[in-house]
């Protein structure tokens, strides 16, 4: 994904956003949160952390679960024969929240923690670097 990319496919669908200083979160749309992400300069920065995304833009799915398809031999997708998705087995409205877009500029991020859900997430950067 690229800023230009995601202005195309989300631009005006507004996404959730916080940060480790933030008392609350704050809703941005997406095109508008990307230039904030041009030219924040605190120690903290806002990061989009939205576990709806996917119901606001399905592409952006899509184009996750597409790539994962090929990259991933073990990644079933629904295929009940196959399934390794064990929270799936709970149904929809008792299984964690598992699907999450995270963006965000240099320095955003949370401190090191543990996944309240116990899910056990593996975050990629498609852009930049993790430290």
């Amino acid at each position: 994904w690229t800023p230009s990319y995601l202005r195309g496919v989300a631009g005006d669908r507004a996404f959730r956003a916080t940060s480790g200083a933030a008392p609350l979160p704050a809703s941005f749309e997406m095109g508008d949160y990307l230039n904030y992400c041009e030219s924040a300069a605190e120690e903290s920065p806002l990061y989009l952390f939205d576990r709806t995304f996917a119901a606001k833009c399905p592409r952006l799915l899509e184009d996750f679960d597409g790539a994962l398809r090929e990259s991933c031999p073990w990644w079933s997708g629904g295929d009940e024969e196959s399934a390794h998705d064990l929270f799936g087995l709970l149904g929809e409205t008792r299984r964690p929240d598992y699907q999450w877009l995270i963006v965000g500029p240099k320095r955003s991020g949370s401190c090191f923690h543990i996944d309240p859900n116990c899910t056990h997430a593996w975050n990629a950067p498609i852009v930049g670097r993790k430290r």
